[in-house]
């Protein structure tokens, strides 16, 4: 027997959080944006307006999968309209159900979405990764909830894949690359003592979690002292809107392991 447990507010959510990080485990190309930690984030910054729509969807009465919804109001070419979709804003690149039953899930919250009350004016999923890891999962249970479905391209994103080291992804480049490359490092060596810095902190589980606030308060700095500054609706380390919410998702990831932070310093400057 499946069912679907919809939850609207936070505090109810709570209690599913170790449920949700027993399925990330299960997650394909499973990010930060996946987690429990994300949406509870980013959900207390920007969900007002909004109606929080998180589908736990069980079978045999335990539960296997999790579908992350909500609905905003958001701008289109036809007017104001309120929208069905997942809670990224296009922090991340790529979004999915929780879990390993990503085709079950789907299905099960679609058939939920279409039979229960019709919050919403579009249904928009833009981060889908259609070609990739969905497999057109998301298109099939759409329709098979008896909705009708469109796909298009929203977003291309490039992904670097290395296989070996340096060398050998600069040997795959084109000559005039490879002399670009070269000369802006002669260049970058001629301005001083070059230092890179990574954090990447293991898990708080694991003695970890350090959001390392020194790197962190760097990158900020570097954010105002560029294009960046200027912007007036960006979404940016220094914006003022979002300087809190991304210092507290920081602070999220890092508990986790899931913080990569890399600084470049010349003659100790970042």
């Amino acid at each position: 027997m499946a069912s679907v447990i919809e939850i609207n507010d936070l505090r109810e959510l709570e209690g599913y959080r170790l449920v949700w990080t027993a399925l990330l485990a299960e997650t394909p190309r499973a990010s930060f944006f996946h987690t429990f930690e994300w949406v509870e984030t980013y959900w207390r910054h920007f969900g007002e307006g909004g109606t929080l729509r998180v589908l736990v969807v069980e079978a045999g009465g335990k539960p296997i999968g999790i579908v992350p919804l909500c609905v905003k109001r958001e701008r289109r070419q036809f007017g104001q309209v309120r929208v069905l979709t997942y809670p990224l804003d296009g922090w991340g690149t790529w979004y999915s159900p929780v879990g390993g039953a990503q085709a079950a899930t789907l299905t099960l919250a679609m058939r939920h979405i279409a039979s229960t009350r019709r919050d919403w004016d579009l249904i928009d999923l833009p981060w889908v990764d259609a070609d990739g890891s969905d497999r057109g999962r998301t298109e099939r249970a759409i329709t098979a909830a008896g909705m009708r479905c469109g796909t298009g391209v929203s977003e291309v994103t490039s992904v670097v894949e290395l296989q070996g080291g340096w060398d050998d992804y600069l040997a795959g480049m084109p000559s005039k690359a490879r002399c670009e490359v070269r000369r802006n490092e002669r260049r970058l060596h001629a301005a001083g003592e070059v230092e890179h810095v990574r954090w990447r902190p293991a898990p708080a589980r694991e003695g970890g979690g350090e959001p390392a606030w020194e790197l962190y308060n760097a990158c900020e700095d570097v954010a105002r002292r560029s294009w960046q500054a200027g912007l007036t609706d960006g979404n940016t380390l220094s914006h003022r809107r979002c300087r809190p919410f991304l210092r507290e998702a920081h602070a999220a990831a890092a508990k986790l392991g899931m913080v990569d932070m890399n600084l470049l310093r010349i003659n100790g400057e970042t």
